[in-house]
């Protein structure tokens, strides 16, 4: 089994007081996959605003984010609002069982937000694209 995974990561700035970025990533592997390797698309450091694996369970994934910072000066830190996409790329059906078709999963999907990094904790509030849901999360650490 061969895995390839590849991040790809722009920093550019917008101007001197607001950030912006941009991720994209490719997963996918040649040969077999056990079912507890699958790649999952949904999560904290996926697309956001779903819950871990509720988009796909497949054997190549795509996800893409672009996110702008902006500086909050009287809090110390800075806010932000981001897209984020992610598919399955039809690889799902690849896989034995198609866990994403048998739990009715969407395969892909997109998510939208604004957020507010207070110390540690982004807090943000999130709305999925398949179903215009919004949903408050708080989480540790940095995204990117």
């Amino acid at each position: 089994m061969a895995v390839l995974e590849a991040w790809r990561l722009h920093v550019a700035p917008a101007c001197c007081l607001m950030g912006l970025l941009s991720a994209y990533r490719y997963a996918g592997c040649l040969g077999d996959l056990a079912s507890y390797d699958l790649y999952t698309i949904g999560g904290p450091y996926s697309v956001r605003g779903y819950n871990v694996g509720e988009l796909a369970s497949s054997r190549r994934v795509f996800e893409g984010a672009v996110e702008v910072r902006v500086p909050v000066p009287k809090l110390n830190t800075h806010a932000y609002g981001f897209l984020e996409h992610g598919t399955d790329l039809g690889s799902s059906k690849d896989v034995v069982g198609n866990p994403t078709e048998y739990f009715r999963k969407a395969g892909s999907g997109s998510s939208a937000g604004v957020g507010l990094k207070l110390a540690a904790v982004r807090t943000e509030c999130i709305w999925d694209g398949n179903t215009r849901r919004r949903s408050f999360w708080a989480h540790f650490g940095e995204r990117f």
